[in-house]
C-alpha cells in the first residue's frame, strides 16, 4: 500500500492527486492522508472534493501510524507488514522519478510537480478535473466572450510571494511585458483577461489595451478564476501551480502558453522548466 499526503492549495492538490492516480494506474493500492487540513487552516482546505467532487480513499489512523511513527512498537509492526522504507519526502522538487511506481509500501510527502507524472492518465485527469458550469451571469458572459476572440489569460501572483525571497521577483514586470510582446508577435488582435491578487499593481504596470481585470471571484469561489483562465485560448502564467493547471486544462488546439523559465530559486541555484510541457514558451 502507498499513502500520498495532501497539503497546500488547489493547484498543489491537483498535482498530488495526479501523482495519486498515476500510482493507482501502475497497479498500486493507494490511499490519501488529508490530516494536514485538520491541523492547519491552509488556503480553502481540501478543495478537490468541493470544486471537482473528487473522493479519495482515506488512510486510517492506524495505517498512517505504521508509516509515520518511529516508536518501537511501530517498527515491529512494520516488519510484520513488510514495510521496509516507510516514509519518503520529495528530495528535489520538479524532478521526475519513475521508481516511485514500484511495489514497495511507502508514505509519500511532496508536491510531484512534473508533467511526466501526468503521462498515461491525461484523459482521466481532464475528466476528473472538469468544472461544473458557471452559475454567475458575470462569469457566464465573460467565458462566452473568451471563446469568441483570441483571448489571453494573464495571471499575476504577488501577495503571498512577496514574503518568500526564493519566489519573489521571478515573474516580475519585465517577464509579463516580454510575455505580452511574445503574444503580440504571434496573434492578431489579442484580448487580455488579467487575474491577480494585486489588481492595482496590474493596472499600473501592465498597461495593455483590450484588457479586462477579473477581480470578483473571491474566497471559496477563487477557484472560478482557474476555470475562467482555462476558458481563454492562450495564457501568460506566473510561477504558480494554480495558473499552471489553468493552462494545462485549456483545450484550445492552438494554444500559446508563456511560462517563467525560472520557476523558483533554491539555496542550490535555480529550478527551471522541467515541470512544463515542451511546447510551452519559456521566458
Amino acid at each position: 500500500m502507498k499513502i500520498v499526503g495532501f497539503e497546500g492549495g488547489l493547484g498543489n492538490q491537483m498535482f498530488q492527486y495526479a501523482f495519486y492516480k498515476r500510482l493507482e494506474y501502475n497497479s498500486n493500492l493507494v490511499k490519501a492522508d488529508l490530516t494536514m487540513y485538520d491541523r492547519l487552516a491552509d488556503h480553502n482546505g481540501f478543495e478537490l472534493s468541493t470544486v471537482f467532487k473528487i473522493n479519495v480513499n482515506l488512510a486510517s489512523s492506524f495505517q498512517l501510524s505504521l508509516y509515520t511513527k518511529n516508536k518501537k512498537k511501530y517498527r515491529v509492526l512494520r516488519k510484520l507488514f513488510s514495510i521496509r522504507e516507510p516514509y519518503y519526502e520529495e528530495e528535489e522538487q520538479f524532478k521526475y522519478n519513475s521508481t516511485h511506481f514500484g511495489g514497495d509500501s511507502r508514505y509519500y510527502k511532496g508536491y510531484w510537480q512534473h508533467c511526466n507524472y501526468l503521462q498515461r492518465i491525461e484523459k482521466l485527469l481532464h475528466k476528473e478535473f472538469a468544472f461544473t458550469p458557471f452559475k454567475s451571469l458575470r462569469n457566464i458572459d465573460i467565458s462566452q466572450k473568451m471563446q469568441g476572440t483570441e483571448s489571453v489569460a494573464i495571471h499575476v501572483r504577488r501577495g503571498d510571494y512577496a514574503k518568500y525571497p526564493l519566489l519573489n521577483g521571478l515573474a516580475d514586470k519585465e517577464y509579463f511585458l516580454k510575455g505580452i510582446s511574445t503574444i503580440e508577435e504571434k496573434l492578431i488582435d489579442p484580448t487580455y483577461y488579467i487575474f491577480s491578487d494585486d489588481i492595482k499593481w496590474c493596472r499600473e504596470n501592465l498597461g495593455v489595451e483590450k484588457s479586462t481585470f477579473v477581480d470578483w471571484n473571491l474566497g471559496v469561489e477563487s477557484y472560478l478564476d482557474m476555470q475562467l483562465m482555462s476558458c481563454c485560448k492562450h495564457a501568460i502564467i506566473s510561477n504558480s501551480s494554480f495558473s499552471w493547471w489553468a493552462a494545462w486544462l485549456n483545450r484550445s488546439p492552438s494554444k500559446i502558453i508563456v511560462v517563467p523559465r525560472v520557476w523558483y530559486r533554491s539555496p542550490y541555484g535555480t529550478e527551471t522548466f522541467r515541470m512544463h510541457p515542451e511546447n510551452w514558451i519559456k521566458i
